[in-house]
Parts: C-alpha cells; sequence; structure tokens
C-alpha cells in the first residue's frame, strides 16, 4: 500500500515538473507611454525620452547619440551614456545580451565602459517594458541607498543592447522607471534652428 501511494505520488509529480517545463509564461510587463506634460527629446537614433522640467544637461549632446547626460537639479537622479574606445564612439553597448539574465555584475565591463561613468554595484532587480510588439527594453537596476541601472533597448536582429546607464537615490526609483517608459520609436524632436 505505502508502495502505491509512494509511485502514485512520484509519478504525480514527474507529470507536474513536466507540465510546468512547457508553460509558456508571459512577463509582467510595463508600457511604455508618453507623458502629456513633459518635453520630448532625441535620445538615441530613432529614439526619444522625456523628462520632468527640473532635470537640466546636455541630453543627447549636439545631436549626437554617443554622449547623453541629463540629471536632476538636486542630483539626486542621473542618465549618462558616453561609450567610446581608442578610435570610435558607438551609441550602444557593443556586447548585446544574447540570452535573458536576472542579475548584470559589474565585471561585464564590455557593457559598462562607458568612459568615465560607472555602474558602481551589480544589477540584481530587473523590469520590462513593452510595446504593440512585445518587450522592447529591459531595465537592471538594484535598491542599494545609492542605486545604479542600465537600460538595454531591444534591436533589429532580437538582441538587447545597453543604451543608457543611471545612478540615483534608491527613493527616486519611481521617478527613473517614470521616465524610462516614455522613451518612443520613431519620433524624433527636430533641431531647433
Amino acid at each position: 500500500m505505502q508502495k502505491t501511494i509512494f509511485s502514485l505520488c512520484l509519478l504525480a509529480l514527474c507529470v507536474l515538473i513536466s507540465c510546468n517545463e512547457s508553460i509558456n509564461i508571459q512577463p509582467l510587463c510595463t508600457s511604455l507611454d508618453s507623458n502629456p506634460v513633459w518635453t520630448a527629446e532625441n535620445f538615441k537614433t530613432g529614439y526619444t525620452i522625456q523628462f520632468p522640467p527640473t532635470y537640466v544637461g546636455d541630453g543627447a549632446a549636439q545631436n549626437s547619440s554617443y554622449y547623453f547626460d541629463k540629471y536632476a537639479s538636486g542630483s539626486d537622479v542621473r542618465f549618462f551614456w558616453r561609450h567610446c574606445g581608442f578610435a570610435f564612439c558607438d551609441e550602444y553597448g557593443l556586447v548585446p545580451l544574447t540570452t535573458f539574465r536576472e542579475t548584470i555584475t559589474t565585471l561585464s565591463s564590455e557593457i559598462f565602459n562607458t568612459g568615465g561613468y560607472v555602474v558602481r554595484n551589480d544589477l540584481t532587480e530587473y523590469k520590462l517594458f513593452c510595446d504593440d510588439s512585445g518587450v522592447s527594453a529591459v531595465f537592471y537596476y538594484n535598491t542599494l541607498p545609492d542605486a545604479d541601472g542600465a537600460l538595454f533597448l531591444k534591436m533589429d536582429d532580437d538582441q538587447y543592447y545597453a543604451a543608457v546607464l543611471m545612478n540615483y537615490k534608491s527613493t527616486a526609483l519611481q521617478e527613473v522607471e517614470d521616465i524610462l517608459k516614455t522613451i518612443q520609436i520613431g519620433n524624433i524632436v527636430p533641431p531647433s534652428i
């Protein structure tokens, strides 16, 4: 009798495990959406982003998406990007995330070589951002008091490339997420004359 009960339990466990492997779990996603109050500005080639009016800095300097710097007046939040080697600068990190990771370590120097700006600690949390076609960006971050973050955008090759890094006080995490969800594809701000 005990042998039969044990065998049935073992069989049920095997069925349960095999069923779990075939279940396709849809990720929790934050929708990308513009903010009707904030002003849009160029971010990357073919992308815009919006910031609250209290933010200062060059943004995409001189219509270049190779350098980006925007920060809150109180210095609680900073968005930055400069990915330059000895002979060139690049709009994105050179090494894509070919597979989804739950954690990004600071040892991934090929991802975080940003000309003096640093991601100081491992990024142990993530949030997905989606548009009509599915997951379009992954925001990796940590929850330390002086927090770090990195946004990876999905490109045409279906891989994710580092696009902007952030340093911020952990109390400003919601503000960072509110800004990131304003990233729009194809909405370009014409240069001012």
